[in-house]
């Protein structure tokens, strides 16, 4: 009974360390796939970028590949801050005094609240 207890803690030992091994192998895989494409990544960030600038010049929102069946295109989206509670109480607290105000309140918290745009160029590729 002590000796089959024994020989199955040395298989359970054996069998962590080949996995063990297997492990630490996979993940220097891991590593070296995402360094890689860490590369490609920027790479590819490069290139989007000279490729915007060079549709902004030529004022087109696309590029066609006939020898690839697809093409890339532009998309612009405009992103504003959200409204932050602090800017809504310090507002209502400064200007409500009655119901007209109130109304005029709502247009000054769109007017002038401390949004910022921010523009988001993106290229997706189509086929």
């Amino acid at each position: 009974m002590e000796n089959e207890r024994v020989t199955n803690q040395s298989e359970i030992v054996d069998q962590l360390k080949i996995n063990s091994l297997q492990w630490v192998t996979l993940d220097e895989k891991e590593r070296e796939h995402k360094r890689q494409i860490r590369e490609i990544n920027d790479t590819k960030k490069s290139l989007s970028e000279t490729i915007l600038k060079g549709l902004a010049a030529v004022d087109k929102t696309e590029i066609c590949f006939t020898n690839q069946n697809g093409k890339l295109k532009s998309s612009e989206t405009t992103v504003y801050a959200p409204i932050k509670k602090e800017h809504i109480f310090n507002t209502l607290r400064n200007e409500l005094r009655d119901e007209d105000r109130a109304r005029d309140l709502v247009e000054k918290l769109y007017d002038r609240a401390g949004r910022q745009e921010k523009k988001i160029v993106t290229l997706k590729r189509t086929r």
